[in-house]
């Protein structure tokens, strides 16, 4: 497997559909996910219910955002599949 085989780049992407539990996934193989937009507010990934989405968010990790002056902004996945800006 590739070091980056893991890694979304969501202008390739319409959303990620999770059909079934991420078992094998843990913090050394998060799938990376790069938004070409933040400010999208469509979800970055879907799935069949709501409890599988929750579960599956906090298992993709987001590529940070560098702001103008070059200073990262970080971000996640809520527990229904958007971005989500760190505070």
């Amino acid at each position: 497997m590739s070091p980056h085989s893991n890694n979304f780049y969501s202008s390739l992407i319409l959303y990620i559909n999770i059909s079934s539990e991420l078992t094998a996934i843990t913090d050394s193989n998060k799938p990376v996910i790069t938004p070409e937009d933040y400010t999208r507010t469509t979800a970055l990934i879907s799935a069949a219910n709501s409890a599988l989405l929750s579960d599956a968010a906090p298992k993709f990790a987001v590529t940070p955002q560098t702001d103008g002056d070059g200073n990262q902004i970080t971000w996640t996945i809520s527990d229904d599949g958007k971005l989500v800006k760190q505070e």
